[in-house]
Parts: structure tokens; C-alpha cells; sequence
């Protein structure tokens, strides 16, 4: 009979019991002879654990068997489901685990058959020595603070530079292994040089090094070398692949990204010897840093490093999550030497972070208003332009020159008087006879043109009218005469029209207008718009319905930051004729918009209000301004299922190059009761009327109000941006996703760190400064062990941890642990100075030995 759990049936427990009674197997018996005098949990038992029995009986819950978790002493103490106990401390004869492991039935052997694992004779011995010790547990050996131990003495000083040969030494004499002889000068003067810059000492270099006899000829060497820029770019390649960097975007036509500014930063901050504590916090939080400069700002552009897609047919959150995913990882690894990813779908099956602690540790990068799809040649946003001292002058004298012109919009108390008492004066006259006002407004009309031709585009008078039409479009009874009903009877049918003197920018008045009939909501609609595809290039202007069948206005630069979106408050029913407008005032604020119902203004919600940028479309390959066709019953972004597509009829559409007024309102939607109350009552909403009609010092105060603000945003758009972190004013709620998928959201988590191991404290906020703040604290365990590990490797080839990027359960052991922990408080009580770092380890007597000696080092 198989036993299909770790522990069988009682009965089957108290023959093997009463049979094995503490009778060791002959091998295990033998290989007591190999075992150290002491055997140490982290050492010697964890490994073992770890390598053959995690797997079913570790961290990961939702693995273990029987009830049964080996890496935590107070579960291993436990009962088991069968009421006996796993491990009893100094008792062979009760610990069920030491009579599995000697066992040799199919049935009872753990590892079992069918894990294809097995203990050898050497293992069992461990794990049996450790029982009759009385089973000691530790906290994994990362996970506790480094301690700076008192370096050891040696019989043999002149072997000794520094601390580090102590530790090196001592070592040595311990396993009986005499050290290699130094390097010849030469050879030693050709390796600094490569390892500290990358390239080999010119021929003047090495005599120069030759015919120094000096006592500090090699140190003279590596302060030279330090203050080189080979040295600042050989240190900055090491951590450009820790940072993931690329110039371009890596997945599907890996287009081309501007990175390299935060390159330079890098290189600029090895060559100035930045501490590495405030290295690291600049690129995981330097735009929340109080007062946050354009350097700190730009240091995070590390972050953004990840790789990203252009394509199309993604799935927009997807993709944002993977971005999120991908920082929480690199942080992980990059800081704490954690393989956290494994967590993503589950609790890690080794190591002491559960699939919880994952999302609470990518919460602290869930706040950034990044997007899933980026432009395929483009930085995508959130980005930061870079101002030098000149282009930053310039930067103020427009900025400046366009809050002066801004005055020019605020008339003057005479031209507001003036415009009061023409108002008041219209009740003496015929307001249908006056120039300008009511149905006298010249209405620029493009809804003769919409009729569908499924077969071929039309042919019109105007030579600068194009006029083409896709799908299928009813024509139906509409408001008045004929309208189109929008049914995807056909493929994404739309219709496009161009016209020459409809091509907007930012500091262009128009708006919009039309009767509509929806038919679905649930989804973006466009109504009308020019605005072009993704990201750079979703520019122009969109009057759509939102997925709250919200009449909203968008004037876009660039998504998903450089934008206007505002929305009515209430939403327009289903399968109900509704007129509606939207306005836009040219000023690039929200508060220059306007929406009308029926002929009446609306409350307003706004969605997002920072418009700095040019909003006329761009040619995609020549990244030149031009004017694209207005597009009604879809828009041109075919991607992250916002195609646009409006389902319902549209009749009576019309686009101004001008604002639409309330009297302008009132009359397109038919509205006589509300054009007869403005007319009659001659309010704010007739002065605005013929304010924006008719009054000279305004109008010639927008247009210099709107050169100054186009002027502006082309010169921000010709400075150089890098992609950079920012965190949304509200935060957005992280989850658990049940095995990792975008889609399948379940518990809330907040920011936090894995709260068994690595705790967060509350001292600190719970944003990416916080988490800066907390890999930097005293008694974080990790954040000092792996860098200097990092650098010990890059220097002699071979890490103190072999496992440079792994210190968990299935990580290396160090080497040589108290010269691990000596070099990590060291580096930590000298301000984090990655030059003093490095100089201490090439100073050593072990640097500077043969390459043999070297290499058996580790």
C-alpha cells in the first residue's frame, strides 16, 4: 500500500517506531566520522533542508504536507495530523523525521521516490547529529544583522595589508593552505588597471609604475585611477546592468527610448564618489525628497529602466502591472539579493516571503500614473525635461512673458462697462438684426457634408475637402431630415472629413456640437475629434462619451500627463435625442471649457487639467505638425480597448473656430426658452457672448495670450526629456492577484516589506521614501551585505556569496561570513563610501597575489 501523505496511518507510525527503536543505519554511522565537531543550523542543517525537504515542507502553505513545516522551529516542534511529533529535541527515538530519513521502504523514505531526491549518508549523519544536539533553529543567516566582529589574530603579519588578510589569513591557517605569492608588478599594475577601468596601462604607465620603488607606488596608482572618468564609466557599467538599462524599449519593435541622461547621472555620480546610500535613494525616491531638484528627479529615471511595449493588442493594465512587477524585482534583487518574483504567484517555496508580502512590497511602486503602452520611438510619461542654466533662462522669459499676456484675457473695468451697457441697450432693438449675434454668427457647417459613401470617397467642390467613409451607416430619420445611426453592421465604420480651416492647437478656440442618440454605454464613444493614435501622438481633440456615458471633452499634447479631460456631471440616457456642445477657450486650462446639454451650460467634473503642450496632430514620421481629418463614430487609437466606437446616430454635427457661447448653445440645440431667458435677463451669459463676438480688446488680448502660449509649448517640447517616477495625488489600491494574473484581483495589501523577515518600521511613510529610507536603516540586514558582496565580486571574480543575486534559502553560504559582515558594518560606519570600498579591497594582500590564489580564494 503507498502512503500518499508525509505521516501514514498510526498504526504504521508505531511499527516503525518500535521496530528502528535509535539504531542508525551502518553509512550514517560512518559519516559521523566527517561531521564537524558542532553542527551549526545555518551552516550545515539549513542547506540540507532546503536543497531535499522545502519543497513539500517549506514557507509556501499552500505546498506543504502533512501539516508539516521544516523551516520554522516552532511548526517543526509541532504535532503532526497524526498527533506525533516531527522533531523531538535530543530524542531520535520520538522524531518521526529521523526515522523517515533512515527509512528504506518506498512508502516511508523522505524524500519519497517520486521527488527523483534523495539524502545521501553525509546528510543523513547532519541531520541526525542535529536531532540529538537538540535541534537548534536559527533565523536564516541574511536575515540577521551583520556583525562587526573583531578581526583575527595571525602568526604571520607579513602576510597581512589590512583587516581584510586577517579574516584571509586566519582562513588559511584553519584549513592548512599557505597563501600564493604576490603578483609581479606588472601583471598586478595590468589587473588594477582592468578591473578599475576596463582598458590595459599604456607602455609610459607601466615604466612609470616599474621605476617607482616607492612603498605606496600601487595605492598612488588606485587614487589616480579613482578620480579618472574610466574609473566613474567602468563603475557605472557595473550598475547599469543591475539597473536593467537600455536605450530602447525591448519588446515587440524595441523602439528607441532617451535614457542616457540618467546614464551620465550615474557616471557623473561615481565620478564625485556619491555615497551610496544617497545613490540609491535619489533612483528609488529623489522626486519625493523635500524641495526635489531636477538631479534628484532624474536619479530615478532608474525605476523606469524596465521593459515595455509598444504593441498595439496588449492589454493596457496587464502591461502597467508588469512595470509595477518589474521594479518590485529589481529592488529585491538589486538591494536586498532577494529572488522576491518568485513570489508573484505564490508564497516562495524557500524562502520566508509569502505571496502577500510581494504585492505589499510592489504597492510602494503601484502609485506612478505610468500607462502599459508606450510609444514605439518615444519616452512615455511620466517624463522630465532637462533644463540647463541657459534653456532654463529662456524657460522663465516665456513663462514670464505668457503670465503678462494672460493679463490681456482680464478686460479692463471701461471695456467691461462698455460691453454692460451694449447689453442692456438690446432690448431696444431687434436682437435677430444684430451683426454677430444669435443666427447672424457666421457658423462654419461641415454636417452637409457626412453622407456615407460605402464604395468610394465622395467627390466635393471644395478642393480643400476630402470627404471618406467606412462600414456600414444606416441612413435614418434624424432631427431634421437625415442622420447616421453608427450600428457595427460593418467594420469600425466612421467617417472622416478634412478641412483646411479645421486644424486646431492649443491656443486655439473651437468647439462642437451635435445632436446624438446613443444606443450602449459601458465603453468610449467618440462623437467627433482629429486626435491621433498613442502616447506622443495622441494629439488634438476628442468630444466623446465616457464610460459613464458622460459628455467630456479632451484637448490632448501628450498621454497620459500633458492633457485636458473634462467631463459633465450627469450622464445622458440611452435611446433619447439630447443636443450636445463642448467649448474650448484656447487658454489650456480646464476652466476655458465649457459643456452644454440641451442648450444649457452643465456642472463640470474635471478629470485632469495640465495642458502645456502643442495639441495640433503630428505627422508619425516626419514628427512634423500637420492636420489630420476630423473622424466621427470612432477615433484612431485602435488599442487597450478604447477603439472609440459609438453606437447609436449622430445628426446635425458641427465644429466652430471659435467658442460656442450659451447664446450660440441655446440656438443650435433649438432652445428658445433658454435663448429668450438670456436674451431677456442679459446676464454673465449674453456679456460673455458679446465678449467673445465682439469685443476687440479681448480678442486681440487671446490671440497674443494664445501666440505666447503656443510659443511656450514648442520651446518645452524641443527640450530633451528622460522617463522619471511620480506618484499619483491619489493612490491607487494594490492586491493580490490570484496566481499573478492582472485580472484576478483579490485581498487588499498596503506598502509594507515581508513582515517576518524583514519588517518595516513604522518611522518611516509608506511610499518609495520610506522604502529608501528602511534598506538604509542600521539593522537592515541586506542592503550593506549585498553591495559589498557586489563589489568583492566584480574585484576578484567570485563573490564572498557566490549567489550574488540569491542570499536566501537556496542562495550560497559565504565564504568567509565574519570578513561578509566586518566588510558590511565597515562600509556602513564610513558614510557608505564606495571609493573607500573599493581601495580597502585592492589594497589587500589578497588583491594583490597571484590570479591562482585568487581564484581559489572563493
Amino acid at each position: 500500500m503507498r502512503v500518499s501523505k508525509f505521516f501514514g496511518c498510526a498504526c504504521l507510525l508505531s511499527l516503525l517506531l518500535t521496530s528502528c527503536g535509535v539504531d542508525k543505519p551502518q553509512d550514517v554511522t560512518e559519516a559521523y566520522a566527517q561531521l564537524p565537531s558542532v553542527i551549526d543550523y545555518n551552516i550545515h542543517v539549513k542547506p540540507i533542508l532546503s536543497d531535499k525537504c522545502f519543497a513539500c515542507h517549506g514557507p509556501d502553505k499552500a505546498k506543504q504536507k502533512a501539516g508539516l513545516a521544516l523551516h520554522e522551529s516552532a511548526l517543526a516542534t509541532a504535532k503532526l495530523e497524526s498527533g506525533h511529533k516531527a522533531i523531538v529535541p535530543g530524542n531520535l527515538k520520538k522524531s518521526e523525521v529521523f526515522h523517515r530519513i533512515i527509512a528504506e521502504e518506498a512508502e516511508l523514505i523522505m524524500p519519497p521516490p517520486e521527488s527523483n531526491l534523495a539524502l545521501t549518508a553525509y546528510e543523513k549523519a547532519v541531520l541526525t547529529k542535529w536531532i540529538e544536539e537538540g535541534a537548534a533553529y536559527k533565523m536564516h543567516w541574511s536575515f540577521l544583522p551583520p556583525e562587526k566582529a573583531t578581526p583575527p589574530e595571525t602568526d604571520n603579519p607579513a602576510e597581512v595589508k589590512n583587516e581584510i588578510d586577517l579574516f584571509i589569513q586566519a582562513r588559511l591557517e584553519q584549513e592548512q593552505v599557505s597563501p600564493s605569492a604576490p603578483a609581479d608588478k606588472a601583471t598586478l599594475l595590468r589587473r588594477i588597471y582592468f578591473d578599475l577601468t576596463g582598458l590595459p596601462p599604456t607602455l609610459e604607465q607601466i615604466d612609470a609604475f616599474l621605476a617607482d620603488e616607492s612603498p605606496d607606488a600601487f595605492e598612488k596608482v588606485v587614487d589616480h585611477l579613482q578620480q579618472t572618468d574610466e574609473y566613474a564609466e567602468r563603475m557605472a557599467m557595473e550598475w547599469l546592468d543591475v539597473a536593467r538599462y537600455a536605450d530602447s524599449h525591448g519588446f515587440q519593435s524595441d523602439g528607441l527610448r532617451t535614457m542616457w541622461p540618467w546614464r551620465d547621472w550615474v557616471i557623473e555620480s561615481f565620478k564625485n564618489n556619491r555615497p551610496y546610500d544617497e545613490f540609491v535613494t535619489w533612483q528609488i525616491a529623489g522626486d519625493l525628497l523635500p524641495n526635489a531638484t531636477q538631479e534628484q528627479k532624474l536619479a530615478t529615471a532608474f525605476l523606469r529602466n524596465n521593459p515595455a511595449s509598444a504593441e498595439g493588442g496588449i492589454i493596457e493594465e496587464e502591461y502597467r502591472l508588469k512595470y509595477v512587477f518589474d521594479k518590485t524585482n529589481t529592488v529585491s534583487t538589486a538591494f536586498l539579493g532577494l529572488t522576491m518574483e518568485c513570489a508573484q504567484c505564490h508564497d516562495h517555496k524557500y524562502d520566508p516571503l509569502s505571496q502577500k508580502s510581494y504585492y505589499e512590497m510592489s504597492a510602494f511602486f503601484n502609485n506612478t500614473p505610468e500607462i502599459g503602452l508606450v510609444y514605439n520611438d518615444f519616452n512615455t510619461a511620466p517624463i522630465l525635461r532637462l533644463y540647463n542654466d541657459s534653456t532654463r533662462a529662456i524657460l522663465e522669459q516665456l513663462s514670464a512673458d505668457l503670465e503678462e499676456k494672460k493679463k490681456l484675457l482680464v478686460l479692463s473695468e471701461a471695456d467691461k462697462a462698455s460691453i454692460r451697457s451694449y447689453v442692456s441697450s438690446l432690448d431696444q432693438v431687434n436682437i435677430d438684426e444684430q451683426d454677430g449675434l444669435g443666427v447672424k454668427v457666421d457658423f462654419e457647417r461641415i454636417d452637409e457634408m457626412l453622407i456615407p459613401n460605402r464604395k468610394r470617397p465622395r467627390s466635393v467642390s471644395d478642393q480643400n475637402t476630402s470627404n471618406e467613409a467606412f462600414g456600414d451607416i444606416e441612413i435614418v430619420e434624424g432631427i431634421s431630415g437625415n442622420a447616421m445611426r453608427f450600428n457595427m453592421v460593418g467594420d469600425f465604420e466612421y467617417i472622416e472629413v478634412y478641412r483646411h480651416d479645421m486644424v486646431f492647437d492649443v491656443n486655439t478656440p473651437f468647439g462642437a456640437s451635435a445632436w446624438i442618440k446613443p444606443e450602449k454605454g459601458g465603453s468610449i464613444q467618440q462623437i467627433a475629434g482629429d486626435a491621433q493614435n498613442k502616447g506622443r501622438f495622441w494629439r488634438g481633440w476628442e468630444f466623446i462619451l465616457d464610460t459613464l456615458n458622460r459628455p467630456t471633452l479632451r484637448v490632448v499634447s501628450e498621454y497620459p500627463d500633458n492633457y485636458l479631460s473634462v467631463s459633465m456631471e450627469d450622464s445622458v440616457k440611452l435611446n433619447e435625442w439630447k443636443h450636445v456642445a463642448a467649448s474650448y477657450d484656447g487658454t489650456g486650462l480646464a476652466d476655458g471649457v465649457t459643456l452644454y446639454l440641451n442648450g444649457v451650460k452643465q456642472q463640470m467634473a474635471v478629470n485632469h487639467d495640465n495642458l502645456t503642450g502643442s495639441t495640433q496632430t503630428l505627422d508619425f514620421k516626419r514628427q512634423k505638425k500637420t492636420g489630420l481629418g476630423i473622424r466621427i463614430g470612432r477615433s484612431r487609437r485602435d488599442q487597450n480597448g478604447e477603439f472609440g466606437i459609438y453606437f447609436g446616430t449622430i445628426d446635425e454635427l458641427r465644429v466652430f473656430s471659435k467658442e460656442i457661447t450659451p447664446l450660440h448653445a441655446a440656438r443650435l440645440a433649438k432652445n428658445e426658452a433658454e435663448e429668450k431667458d438670456i436674451l431677456a435677463t442679459k446676464d454673465d451669459r449674453l456679456f460673455h457672448h458679446v465678449k467673445v463676438t465682439q469685443s476687440e480688446p479681448y480678442q486681440k488680448g487671446r490671440e497674443a495670450y494664445g501666440l505666447a502660449k503656443v510659443t511656450l509649448a514648442d520651446f518645452v517640447e524641443s527640450i530633451i526629456s528622460v522617463m522619471v517616477m511620480e506618484d499619483r495625488a491619489t493612490p491607487r489600491q494594490m492586491y493580490i492577484y490570484d496566481r499573478g494574473e492582472y485580472d484576478a484581483p483579490t485581498e487588499k495589501v498596503f506598502p509594507g516589506t515581508p513582515e517576518s523577515v524583514l519588517p518595516f518600521s513604522s518611522d518611516y511613510p509608506k511610499n518609495r521614501l520610506g522604502l529608501a529610507n528602511w534598506l538604509f536603516k542600521e539593522d537592515n540586514p541586506l542592503t550593506s551585505r549585498v553591495v559589498v558582496n557586489r563589489y568583492w565580486q566584480m574585484l576578484f571574480g567570485t563573490g564572498l556569496v557566490k549567489t550574488s543575486n540569491d542570499f536566501g534559502n537556496q542562495g550560497s553560504l559565504p565564504s568567509h561570513p565574519e570578513l561578509l559582515d566586518w566588510l558590511a558594518v565597515d562600509f556602513m560606519e564610513h558614510g557608505w563610501d564606495v571609493n573607500r570600498l573599493i581601495k580597502q579591497m585592492v589594497l589587500s594582500a589578497a588583491y594583490q597575489r597571484s590570479s591562482d590564489y585568487r581564484e581559489d580564494l572563493n
